[in-house]
């Protein structure tokens, strides 16, 4: 099965919403993934109404991206872990008139020092925070991410062992990032090569954008004109796992740092639709 191709939007969006879609259908894409970036954005609906009806006036399904700055699921310290539940919590409720959402996908994240000493405190804490909406919606996805916890390769394994079905978002280019001083990759579909078989048989969907590394900076979200995506890796590995059943181009910014539109990445979907087109 032909894994379905996405665009992050947001409520910023909302200004060009309409051309944005007929751009993404004329580009062959068929999903969407609205990254809403905080609860409050939630406290008139409006406009996440009109996006969805768009949407679905075009056939193309969508999938959520939860708050992630200050939501720690994983935190060990009781009182912030559940101060982050009871937000994801609420966001599943608002969510509720808008249940045709596919997935939505949270970050496994504590900044407690304690999780670099021990990330197993941290990792059982996360365990706890998904086991509870889980309980509430089965769509919960786990992204990967940078820094000591708890969406590394090494932790997600952990995380499994504990919770089997657990489904994942492999985050390419956080991948990328955190491994670049150490590996010599050329092309940001490389990291399937680490990326350990029992993670990518719970994969749902991959995050695909750019890496600009200049100056000793490093900036993601961005086209792919400083790193070639490498798409013939990516149509091998979701034609083996087929369980990967989205590709999401969770590009902000194109080269010049603007906001970027979906015709910044047109050379990639053409690249991958005739990939799966010949297979």
């Amino acid at each position: 099965m032909i894994p379905r191709i996405g665009f992050t939007i947001w409520r910023k969006d909302l200004g060009r919403i309409k051309e944005l879609i007929n751009e993404l259908v004329s580009l062959s894409f068929d999903h969407v993934e609205i990254d809403i970036d905080t609860l409050l954005e939630l406290e008139d609906t409006k406009w996440l109404r009109n996006f969805v009806e768009l949407l679905e006036e075009n056939n193309l399904t969508f999938g959520i991206h939860g708050p992630w700055k200050e939501i720690y699921l994983a935190s060990p310290q009781e009182e912030i872990r559940e101060a982050a539940l009871r937000v994801i919590e609420r966001l599943i409720h608002r969510l509720q008139d808008f249940s045709n959402y596919k997935y939505i996908v949270l970050h496994p994240s504590s900044e407690n020092p304690v999780c670099q000493e021990d990330p197993r405190v941290c990792l059982n804490a996360l365990v706890n925070s998904l086991n509870r909406l889980l309980e509430i919606d089965n769509r919960i996805v786990i992204e990967t991410i940078q820094g000591k916890c708890c969406g590394q390769l090494n932790h997600l394994e952990i995380l499994l062992d504990k919770i089997p079905d657990l489904r994942i978002c492999i985050d390419l280019a956080h991948i990328y990032t955190e491994n670049m001083k150490l590996k010599q990759f050329k092309k940001l579909s490389d990291v399937f090569e680490i990326v350990p078989k029992k993670i990518l048989r719970n994969t749902l969907l991959l995050h695909l954008h750019g890496v600009q590394a200049d100056s000793g900076k490093t900036r993601s979200h961005r086209d792919f004109s400083y790193t070639p995506l490498g798409e013939e890796n990516i149509f091998l590995t979701t034609r083996e796992y087929t369980n990967i059943k989205y590709l999401v181009f969770e590009v902000f910014y194109s080269r010049e740092g603007k906001s970027s539109w979906p015709r910044d990445v047109g050379d990639e979907i053409k690249r991958l639709r005739d990939l799966y087109k010949g297979s």
